[in-house]
């Protein structure tokens, strides 16, 4: 694979600095997307590598018009190119047609700038140095990736994670990190076979697979797994099919080399020890079963997205929207394992394929299928061809078996639309591409393109004048609603909501600044209708989504207007008819209606989920119970819910104790009583606990204890 040159022409030396410029541009963008992570950012592990990856595609636009204008021979020969423009094209329509046109484009140019990267990778993948400095620089991340996520797997980190205690690194998610790593695994070895690097690209290799084991990813395992199989089957066939060409020797043993190896088994093989993960194995066990709860909720979310995309068979609903549409199509039962892994928003599929076909259609499922489609082609072919050199094979080799692992977990998970998997994938997929295709004849007759590059010169142009105001409005946005996070958690209410509104100002769209300005007001005193109002703007962003007319239905509450609460509760119930708040919230209402059966109703329903709600709820269980006069099923649901009443601590005790006396558990009311006087006096408790103290008890029971209605009952907020 010899080094492309540069076009002979009086160009050649302004050719050689675009190039030179698109090569820096290029690296210098994959490593700061696949880095960047910032405390100050509301999404802190995908807000930066948004906004770098939107400002090099930016810059990277001019430098391919240039050089498409003046370069004098033929750049895109094949068909790649023209198939990723097809399924960009499809993106786009289905954005126009999406309901939030936005967020679809957002989406969509997410990919156009991945795109980008893809082409730039096809253009020079003839230039053996431009690819051996991007895997050197995927292996950096990688061992930089280990660093910071050893550190964190030790309770070392300047970052509040949603995983705290796993090795996440860069990238705030186990998923996301061992997608980045499978990409990153094949071509480490593919040099580690070749190259002149091949002891780093082997403790990368290291490095990286220990990286993977920390984080019990069982999709990232599967995802490798894939890929070793198909390197090993390419490298099988290799072997066994050439019968020409200089020998292969893959590894010339040294004491350096055994040293290395000996310790790449220690650090591998004993990690499971080490690290004390022998459970791994029990859970990768279950990774292709249905039982696993979280496996049957994969399998449910699929045949919700199939609904969606039956209803939406061409162009889908639009990128971006499949978690506004989502609630839609969700059985039952996917709502109540929703409600036990207290997911509150399903944002993807969980299935590349099944969600580009929900938000782009039969038609952007069908181009990016093409897409794959080719570049398995143009692999078969090129892996047949054996007038190639070993290294170029390997390169080759290392390239497919990174789309193929990616693609692998892309059954069971979402690689695409995350920023660093995402990027890194499509200039792999350009790679394979580029390195796939047949070098350009000399025979062909020189084709210039300068009508089409001045075109693409002045669209990147309006972007450059277009773009950057809108990526400022929302870097200002994302560190405006960290702040006002940061003010909401300390129960600043005043302040987050101040900032929110600043930023929903600016951008009325925003849907994290609509949510902070609609729970700051929420918690400030008097500002009910404000916040009502609140919530009915977030509620017209987000229509299907629960817990917006959950906290409605609160602050209707504290106004005193039940009938509108209990409208707010009803309607996210018939979204979502197993959300344990909603069902709390309705079981208080009705309780404080005094509607015991009703309440118990909910009660019951919401028992069927589970989860700390329900326990911090039992205490109006035990109420609603004792109102039947079931004393006996009242006992353990008011033992177990007084930690949770601290300001009704007393009312909760003497109900305890009456429920003691009706089962003629004399003793236990008598100690109960007596705790709860220890809250302060109480006249009418003193009488019970002399009553109990001087006449027959059983005589007591039609007397001074009873069923009365409890006006001290107070309304608990069940949130989400």
């Amino acid at each position: 694979m010899p080094t492309e040159p540069f076009p002979q022409n009086p160009q050649a030396p302004f050719l050689r600095m675009c190039y030179l410029l698109g090569d820096l541009l290029f690296l210098t963008a994959l490593v700061f997307v696949s880095l960047a992570l910032h405390p100050d950012f509301y999404h802190p592990y995908t807000a930066l590598k948004y906004f770098t990856l939107a400002f090099f595609s930016l810059l990277f636009l001019p430098v391919i018009c240039l050089i498409l204008g003046f370069s004098q021979k033929r750049l895109f020969t094949g068909i790649f190119p023209y198939l990723v423009l097809g399924w960009l094209g499809a993106l786009v329509l289905a954005s126009v047609f999406a309901e939030k046109r936005s967020l679809a484009f957002q989406q969509t140019g997410f990919f156009i700038a991945c795109a980008i990267f893809s082409f730039w990778a096809f253009l020079r993948a003839q230039n053996t140095k431009l690819l051996s400095r991007t895997a050197g620089i995927i292996g950096f991340i990688c061992v930089l990736g280990v660093i910071y996520g050893f550190a964190q797997y030790n309770g070392e980190d300047f970052l509040s994670l949603d995983e705290p205690g796993k090795a996440v690194a860069f990238w705030g998610n186990a998923n996301f990190a061992s997608q980045f790593l499978i990409l990153a695994l094949p071509l480490m070895i593919a040099f580690f076979l070749t190259g002149p690097y091949r002891f780093l690209s082997f403790f990368v290799v290291l490095l990286a697979l220990f990286h993977l084991m920390l984080l019990k990813s069982r999709g990232g395992i599967l995802g490798v797994m894939a890929g070793f199989l198909f390197l090993g089957a390419c490298l099988f066939y290799l072997y066994s099919r050439r019968k020409s060409g200089p020998e292969l020797r893959l590894i010339r043993f040294s004491p350096l080399i055994v040293v290395i190896l000996i310790l790449g088994i220690l650090l591998t093989g004993f990690t499971f020890l080490f690290l004390q993960h022998w459970d791994l194995a029990k859970e990768m066990g279950t990774a292709v079963t249905p039982e696993p709860d979280s496996n049957r909720y994969r399998l449910l979310a699929w045949m919700a997205s199939l609904k969606m995309a039956l209803d939406n068979p061409v162009l889908g609903v639009g990128p971006n929207n499949y978690r506004f549409l989502h609630p839609l199509y969700a059985s039952e039962e996917l709502w109540h394992l929703q409600g036990i892994f207290s997911q509150v928003r399903h944002v993807r599929a969980h299935n590349d394929y099944i969600n580009i076909l929900c938000e782009a259609g039969i038609v952007g499922l069908g181009m990016f299928l093409c897409v794959l489609g080719w570049l398995a082609l143009r692999f078969y072919r090129a892996l047949r061809d054996h007038s190639r050199s070993w290294n170029q094979q390997f390169f080759l080799v290392g390239l497919g078996a990174g789309v193929v692992s990616t693609m692998a977990q892309s059954v069971f998970d979402f690689n695409l639309f995350n920023p660093s998997s995402g990027l890194v994938f499509w200039i792999v997929a350009g790679f394979l591409a580029g390195t796939c295709h047949a070098p350009v004849s000399s025979d062909l007759k020189p084709r210039r393109t300068p009508v089409f590059a001045l075109i693409l010169l002045i669209v990147s142009v309006l972007f450059l004048f277009f773009i950057p105001g809108r990526l400022m409005l929302n870097f200002r946005g994302e560190r405006l609603l960290r702040k006002a996070d940061i003010h909401f958690k300390g129960k600043n209410y005043t302040k987050a909501g101040a900032l929110a509104s600043s930023v929903l100002a600016k951008d009325p769209k925003n849907i994290d600044a609509a949510i902070l300005l609609a729970d700051s007001l929420r918690n400030i005193e008097g500002k009910e209708k404000q916040a009502i109002q609140a919530y009915q703007y977030w509620a017209r962003l987000d229509p299907y989504f629960v817990p917006i007319y959950n906290r409605m239905g609160e602050s209707y509450f504290r106004l005193g207007d039940r009938d509108k609460a209990r409208q707010a509760f009803e309607k996210a119930l018939s979204i979502n008819p197993h959300s344990v708040p909603v069902l709390l919230n309705l079981g208080n209402i009705a309780l404080g209606a005094h509607k015991p059966e009703i309440a118990i109703s909910y009660y019951k329903r919401s028992d069927l989920v589970g989860g700390d709600l329900v326990e911090q709820n039992q205490a109006q269980y035990g109420v609603a119970l004792m109102q039947l006069k079931k004393y006996e099923q009242a006992i353990p649901r008011l033992e177990q819910g007084v930690p949770y009443m601290e300001e009704s601590i007393p009312f909760i005790l003497e109900l305890l104790g009456d429920c003691y006396v009706f089962t003629e558990r004399y003793e236990d009311a008598r100690e109960t009583y007596i705790i709860a006087l220890l809250f302060g006096k109480n006249p009418k408790l003193l009488k019970k606990v002399n009553n109990l103290r001087g006449s027959d008890p059983k005589n007591l029971r039609g007397q001074t204890f009873g069923v009365r209605p409890y006006k001290l009952y107070k309304f608990k907020r069940s949130s989400p």
